[in-house]
C-alpha cells in the first residue's frame, strides 16, 4: 500500500509499482543522499537498504500505526529496527520513545522513517557514511529522534542480512 522508490545510478526498474530514482555517476555518500532526497516527492519516507531484504510478510496495519505515532510525535526520524540506539519505556505497550541528545548514533542515517526536512539537514555533502554517523551537530537541533521501545518482541520489519563480510548470503 506504499509508494516504492528504488535508487540506482542509471537503471530503470521495469515495474509500474516501483518508481526509479536515478542519481547518475556515483559520488560520495552525502552527495548521493542529496541526489536521492531531491527526487523523493513526499514529506515522509522510509529509507531502507538493498542488502536487508524482508524475511517475512509485513503487517501493514501495524506498520501504519507505528508511522502514525511517529508523525503524531513530530519525529524528525524514527529508527525502525531493534538496533542501537533503542529506548527503554516503562509502558510496555508504547511503540516509541525519544533518543536523548548525546546518545551515540542518535542521528545516524539508517533504516528509519524520515521527515524530509530533517533528513535534508542530516546530509553532509562530500562526507562518508561514517562521518554522517559521527556527526554531533544534530544534538543541537530541536528535531525529535525516535526509536523503538526495547520491549517490542515482534519486529515491524523482519529482515535478513543479505551481505555479510562483503559476500551475498543465500538463502536469505
Amino acid at each position: 500500500p506504499y509508494e516504492i522508490f528504488l535508487v540506482s545510478n542509471f537503471l530503470e526498474y521495469p515495474s509500474e509499482k516501483v518508481k526509479s530514482i536515478k542519481i547518475g555517476e556515483d559520488s560520495d555518500y552525502g552527495t548521493n543522499l542529496r541526489k536521492i532526497s531531491e527526487q523523493i516527492p513526499t514529506d515522509w519516507f522510509i529509507y531502507w537498504f538493498e542488502d536487508t531484504p524482508f524475511s517475512k510478510l509485513l503487517n501493514t496495519i501495524r506498520i501504519d500505526k507505528l508511522i502514525s505515532e511517529a508523525i503524531h510525535k513530530n519525529a524528525g526520524s524514527c529508527l525502525l529496527v531493534p538496533t542501537y540506539p533503542v529506548v527503554y519505556k516503562k509502558n510496555k505497550d508504547a511503540y516509541l520513545g525519544e533518543i536523548h541528545k548525546n546518545v551515540k548514533y542518535r542521528a545516524a542515517i539508517g533504516a528509519s522513517l524520515y521527515n524530509k526536512a530533517t533528513f535534508n539537514k542530516l546530509i553532509l555533502e562530500g562526507k562518508t557514511a561514517w562521518e554522517h554517523d559521527k556527526n554531533r551537530e544534530p544534538n543541537e537541533w530541536s528535531d525529535n529522534f525516535l526509536a523503538l521501545n526495547s520491549s517490542i518482541k515482534e519486529p515491524f520489519f523482519p529482515y535478513s542480512h543479505g551481505v555479510v563480510k562483503g559476500k551475498w548470503c543465500y538463502p536469505f
